[in-house]
């Protein structure tokens, strides 16, 4: 999954966030120096055994309408709103993105 950078976000504070090891971040990112990130870099984040469904699998553990959603702690119920945010939030940059393609290239059909 991928993550972007947010002012404050560390490595060591993304690592524990997705429950996975600074050093697994920094390799399967090419990362040589922990410090050296910065706002907008978006991260390749290992996901931890069971965080997300396989293919083919109905839903995202942790979102409304799963199981699992409502228990835990505060903090718990936090995080995986969170980690719900950042696995969707490409997905929904990518979207935005065709839509306005699609919508200038209307225009531009339009126009002729």
């Amino acid at each position: 999954m991928n993550y972007t950078v947010r002012p404050g976000d560390t490595l060591h504070g993304i690592a524990a966030r997705f429950h996975t090891t600074v050093q697994d971040i920094m390799r399967l990112n090419g990362i040589t120096d922990p410090n050296m990130i910065h706002v907008g870099q978006i991260l390749r984040i290992p996901a931890a055994p069971g965080m997300f469904p396989g293919p083919g699998a109905a839903g995202m553990p942790g979102m409304p309408g799963m199981p699992g959603f409502h228990g835990g702690t505060l903090n718990q119920r936090v995080a995986r709103l969170e980690q719900g945010y950042a696995y969707f939030s490409p997905i929904i940059t990518d979207l935005i993105r065709r839509v306005d393609r699609l919508e200038r290239r209307v225009r531009r059909l339009q126009g002729r």
